[in-house]
């Protein structure tokens, strides 16, 4: 299953706690999935004291998921894509809800391989995907285009991460320069 959460600020009812700011959760299930996997669910949503939303999502151990948001239902754009940890469950903040009147939210476990997870960033020509891996190193992907940035700590960080078509080295350390990595 995908489902959708709408969050915002504004309207009739009040969530308790937060000095008279109203807060609304409305939760829809659109049927995917199957019996074998289940469904990624959000598990608890909080509006934080400075007005930012707190998601707390699960979903089936180890696979990837990808968490969109809209504004208004016809075009969602994808914020994170990630792997669900051991623990089951992740926490994503939205810093952005503060100053929207609206913000709908929307989970789903993805099919494809070789994904890359990370924070996606919106371009005119598809997202620009980043992964952190170490200090300043992380892989980018755009298109089909994987870049490496300034690659540290030997081949383990990497492993499971789609091959580079580019290296970049941003600054001259030793450690960027390790054959091993």
């Amino acid at each position: 299953m995908t489902f959708v959460v709408k969050a915002f600020i504004g309207g009739a009812f009040r969530f308790a706690g937060f000095c008279g700011l109203s807060f609304l959760i409305g939760l829809a299930a659109v049927p995917s999935g199957n019996a074998q996997t289940p469904a990624p669910i959000f598990k608890r949503i909080d509006l934080l004291t400075n007005r930012d939303i707190s998601l707390t999502v699960t979903g089936k151990t180890g696979l990837p998921h990808r968490l969109e948001f809209s504004t208004n239902l016809v075009e969602w754009q994808n914020w994170t894509t990630f792997v669900v940890p051991p623990s089951g469950s992740l926490q994503q903040t939205d810093t952005a809800a503060a100053f929207l009147p609206g913000r709908y939210f929307r989970l789903s476990q993805r099919a494809e391989t070789n994904l890359l997870t990370g924070d996606h960033i919106q371009t005119g020509d598809g997202d620009l995907v980043i992964h952190p891996v170490n200090h300043a190193s992380f892989v980018m992907q755009w298109k089909d285009l994987v870049i490496y940035n300034d690659p540290v700590g030997g081949a383990a960080p990497y492993k499971g991460l789609p091959r580079p078509d580019l290296i970049l080295v941003s600054h001259d350390h030793g450690d960027h320069f390790d054959s091993n990595t």
